[in-house]
């Protein structure tokens, strides 16, 4: 991430915080966004030169968000954050909760800022809102074999939920939130300096064959809270459902 990048963060934060009750400047923003990123302030970050922004090697960076540092930065700007949702000072699990919610809706913003490129995971490890992690697990999973002539077309099916009669906004939601895999379940560690990632889904080939598909990803460390994917492996088991596999059943509650 740059410093071009901040602005726009800021204000969809600052809209989102806005509906749910928080009155933030743009700048107190900006140093939450910093803190998510692992830096004391703004100022920090931008002195970092040495900072990564891509990989080299053509696979996605993955940075881990900074909930905690993110969230004592929020403690401290309690005092200038309004709104009707402003804890009143004395009551401090209004201000806990505060500040976990605060940091919890920048979060989700700095996920869905995420590109092919750099990954951001947030506090909530593979969140819904991670939808970079999601398309570069798919687009691993449907280059196998086994998935030949499974198409991933939003357009396609934006046209036929159209030709069905569903309205523009549902045939839009459609084509966004359908298709072949969506990866709705995962976890995610760090080891030793090294970062590991599990997606599973059903999946479905054109055969008619049905199954669980489940891509590992690894990543190596290359500076503070920053990896690069340097390996990763796709298996697909036979199976109607995630139930009829007794090894998903740590994932029956998501992610």
């Amino acid at each position: 991430m740059n410093n071009d990048q901040f602005k726009p963060l800021a204000y969809a934060a600052k809209t989102q915080l806005n509906q749910s009750g928080f009155d933030i400047r743009s700048g107190h923003i900006h140093e939450i966004i910093a803190a998510l990123l692992g830096y004391q302030s703004k100022a920090a970050f931008l002195a970092d030169t040495a900072r990564p922004s891509k990989s080299e090697t053509g696979k996605p960076l993955v940075t881990l968000l900074d909930m905690q540092r993110a969230t004592d930065r929020v403690t401290t700007l309690l005092p200038r954050i309004g709104g009707r949702k402003s804890p009143r000072a004395e009551d401090d699990k209004a201000k806990k909760d505060a500040a976990y919610f605060i940091s919890r809706d920048i979060s989700k913003c700095v996920e869905a800022a995420g590109t092919a490129e750099h990954i951001f995971l947030g506090p909530m490890g593979l969140s819904c809102e991670n939808a970079a992690l999601k398309v570069y697990a798919k687009s691993i999973a449907l280059a196998e074999p086994i998935m030949a002539g499974v198409v991933d077309d939003p357009m396609v099916r934006y046209r036929n939920a159209l030709e069905q009669g569903f309205s523009k906004e549902m045939a839009d939601l459609q084509a966004r939130h359908l298709g072949p895999l969506k990866f709705p379940f995962g976890s995610c560690g760090v080891t030793n300096d090294r970062l590991f990632i599990d997606l599973s889904d059903e999946y479905s080939t054109i055969n008619d064959e049905h199954g669980v598909v489940r891509v590992y990803l690894e990543g190596r460390s290359i500076a503070h809270r920053a990896y690069v994917i340097d390996h990763s492996r796709t298996e697909f088991t036979e199976g109607e459902y995630f139930d009829d596999i007794p090894e998903f059943d740590s994932f029956s509650n998501g992610i």
